[in-house]
Formats: structure tokens, sequence, C-alpha cells
């Protein structure tokens, strides 16, 4: 009696497990950009430079729907560096989390499923902090630090995404690599001189384990 029990609750939590994959998937998406985040240039004594980490990961939840479609959000964090120089060096850093909303759709079915991907990005810059140190004997130059620089024009920004890609299917695990595009809808960052802009068009390349 005991092992007949121990069977049929065997049974009904591998068949409830089956289900629940079978409609959520949980994971981690990881990847570098292919355009650099901001668009840097000198014009006499006044001098940017960009130096953001080409790292982007974070985890990742699709909930799964008929005809091979799905709802994937990811929570992606990336960190963006730039430095100035005008008579004194002030390098820049802040962490920026980007928070997508997608529809995805499998164009066919079977172990290898090329896949199309649309949807909204919402993100938000935080730690901002910007180190003014001083270059010059100048007694106008104070250093010291600030988390609102002379560039910064919004904290949040929302945009589009586009993308595709392809994922393998495994008994455990779906493996996938993606080109992702986002268009945002304002600059996060810009010199009033115009040398120094966040770039409102990112290309990534981004590879996936859900489980």
């Amino acid at each position: 009696m005991v092992a007949q029990l121990t069977v049929r609750w065997t049974t009904l939590f591998l068949a409830a497990a089956t289900a629940y994959a079978e409609i959520l998937s949980f994971g981690l998406k990881a990847g570098t950009p292919a355009t650099d985040a901001f668009h840097a240039a000198s014009r006499g004594d006044l001098r940017y430079f960009s130096r953001t980490k080409p790292v982007t990961a974070g985890p990742a939840l699709e909930v799964h729907l008929p005809h091979r479609t799905g709802i994937e959000v990811n929570l992606l964090y990336r960190r963006l560096n730039y430095d100035g120089f005008l008579g004194a060096f002030y390098p820049t850093r802040a962490s920026q989390w980007e928070f997508p909303i997608l529809l995805t759709h499998r164009l066919t079915g079977g172990p290898v499923r090329p896949y199309l991907a649309a949807g909204l990005s919402f993100d938000r810059l935080s730690g901002i902090k910007q180190v003014i140190n001083c270059a010059t004997l100048s007694s106008s130059c104070r250093g010291g630090e600030t988390d609102t620089p002379a560039e910064l024009r919004k904290r949040s920004t929302a945009g589009l995404i586009l993308g595709g890609g392809l994922e393998l299917k495994t008994p455990v695990v779906r493996v996938s690599a993606e080109l992702r595009y986002t268009r945002r809808g304002s600059a996060h960052f810009q010199d009033p001189g115009g040398l120094l802009r966040s770039n409102q068009n990112q290309v990534e390349l981004l590879a996936g384990i859900m489980f």
C-alpha cells in the first residue's frame, strides 16, 4: 500500500513538474554590446572618452503561450563609464538597470527553433558618481564628487525592442543566441556642447540558458 502511494505521488509530481516546465521558464541572459554606449568626441581642450564595460547580464523569465508564442521579461544590468577632461579630469560612472518586456514567437517546432521578439524596454540609472580631479593649479577648479553631473539629462528612459535568434531545446534546458536592437526615446547623458551623448540605438549579442 505504501509503495503504491509512493509511486502514485511520484507520478503526480513528475506530471506537475512537466506541466510547469511547459508553462514557465526561468534562467539567465548575458552578452555584450555591439555598439558603444556613448558618442564621445573632442574639441580644443575639452575631451570625452567612453569606457563602458562590455558586459550585460541578468535573470530572465518566460511564460509560454499557445501557438509557439510567449511573454519574456528580463532584468539586465550593465555598467556605464565615461571620462571628461577640461582643466580637470572627471571620470563618471553609473549602473544601468533595464527591464525589457517581450512578445516572442518561435517560427518552427522541434529541437532547433528560430524565433522573433519585439516589445518595450524601461531602464533606470543608479549609483551615478562623477569625481572631479583638478589637473591644474587654477584657483577656479574645485575638486569633489557629485551624483548630478552636468551631462546628466534623464535617469529613466523607455524604448522599443526588436530581436531574433536561435533556440536549442533539450530535455533539460533551452539554450539560445540572440541579436537584440533597442531604440531609446531619449538620451541619459548629453554634453551641452554636443561632444558627449548617450547612444539611443543599442545592438547587443545575448546568450541565454532557460530551465
